[in-house]
């Protein structure tokens, strides 16, 4: 099949379907006060594996890369987010950064894949991407790369780097928030995809080494951030700030939270910063079924407490999607948040119904331009 042309938006409507702008569930914590910090991941699903992904329930109109972005680029904007972590982004050079800075995000990264699946179909690479406001923070630095696959054959290990370097990237950025002057690391990754055993190892391998690069990082930036301080006058009274360096971590991890490697991300080592997650905050720890439905310790599936008021459906998901020959109909738990004990939630995004989605259709749909929910989170700074 061949791909859209790229770039050229729709020039009829095509948004009549598309969901109203999203409510924040009350605050999680409500004794925050202070600006905040709006961070959204989305696997946006690239040009290419869009048309080619077997979406059995999908009008063909509604994987048109150019009707797509425009979608997205809708679901953006109603976001109102701050900083923009990207998975599957490709058409980077084109419409993606020169739309997305009408949108004042002109500070831009891109780590695309060595091997992107999209260039089979004659579509840009695809790869993971940081987005951020300009009026709102500048970058101090970034870093990017690929992970790196384990020496030992059964891929376990200590995080290690060593070995040739794996499709699946990543990116680490360290921004200054300009009112506050308040320093924050963000990183996204996009993990292996499919399920197998192989594939499990693979990931729980990408957590452990993202976790201890994450770790590295903070560490040096802490470092570095003393060492400066040190050296103005009465840098005593910003010791606090020092200690207090947010690390925010978001993407498809193409695994549920009871996962081995979410366990690896969240699992607690006196020699690695703690990380909290967003699922395990709102009570989700319980298994799932063979179609990533979500069950308690009796079997049934979860109902309310704080989930309920982020995920309406008893089904709770961030990926829907009916493919042939690849499981049927897919509804599971797989994108995520991840940040540090510097880092506060403040209030988290309710995500769309079944039925604002499309009820039976699954994703991508004429409501929803990808096949995954986009995620957003507010962060006090």
């Amino acid at each position: 099949m061949t791909i859209s042309s790229p770039c050229h938006p729709p020039t009829s409507s095509t948004l009549d379907n598309f969901p109203a702008s999203r409510i924040f569930s009350p605050d999680v914590n409500r004794n925050l006060t202070g600006p905040s910090v709006r961070v959204l991941t989305w696997n946006i699903l690239a040009d290419g594996m869009a048309q080619n992904g077997n979406f059995t329930k999908t009008d063909p109109s509604d994987l048109d890369w150019s009707t797509r972005w425009r979608r997205i680029r809708d679901e953006i904007q109603q976001s109102e987010a701050d900083i923009l972590l990207l998975q599957e982004c490709n058409h980077f050079e084109g419409c993606v950064v020169r739309d997305l800075a009408t949108l004042g995000y002109t500070i831009a990264i891109h780590q695309p894949k060595a091997d992107s699946p999209a260039l089979q179909y004659g579509a840009p690479a695809d790869g993971v991407a940081v987005f951020a406001r300009a009026g709102v923070f500048r970058m101090i630095w970034h870093l990017k790369g690929g992970f790196r696959l384990p020496k030992d054959s059964a891929l376990l290990g200590d995080g290690s780097i060593g070995g040739d370097e794996m499709n699946q990237g990543y990116i680490i950025a360290e921004l200054v928030h300009k009112q506050t002057n308040r320093r924050l690391i963000v990183a996204t990754s996009h993990f292996k995809a499919k399920k197998s055993t192989q594939n499990d190892l693979i990931r729980q391998h990408q957590a452990i080494q993202m976790r201890v690069l994450l770790d590295q990082v903070h560490r040096e930036r802490l470092e570095s951030l003393l060492a400066e301080y040190a050296q103005q006058p009465l840098w005593n009274n910003n010791v606090k700030d020092l200690k207090a360096l947010p690390v925010i971590f978001a993407g498809d991890l193409n695994c549920e939270p009871s996962s081995f490697a979410v366990q690896a991300l969240l699992t607690q080592r006196n020699d690695l910063m703690p990380l909290q997650g967003l699922w395990a905050s709102l009570g989700l720890h319980a298994p799932t079924d063979y179609r990533g439905q979500v069950l308690g310790s009796n079997g049934n599936k979860v109902e309310g407490g704080a989930l309920k008021q982020v995920c309406p459906d008893d089904v709770p998901f961030t990926t829907w999607k009916y493919r042939n020959g690849l499981g049927g109909e897919q509804c599971r738990i797989i994108d995520h948040f991840f940040w540090n004990e510097a880092a506060e939630v403040r209030t988290i995004a309710r995500m769309p119904s079944r039925v604002q989605l499309g009820k039976d259709t699954g994703l991508p749909s004429a409501c929803y331009p990808s096949d995954h929910l986009a995620v957003v989170c507010e962060f006090q700074v």
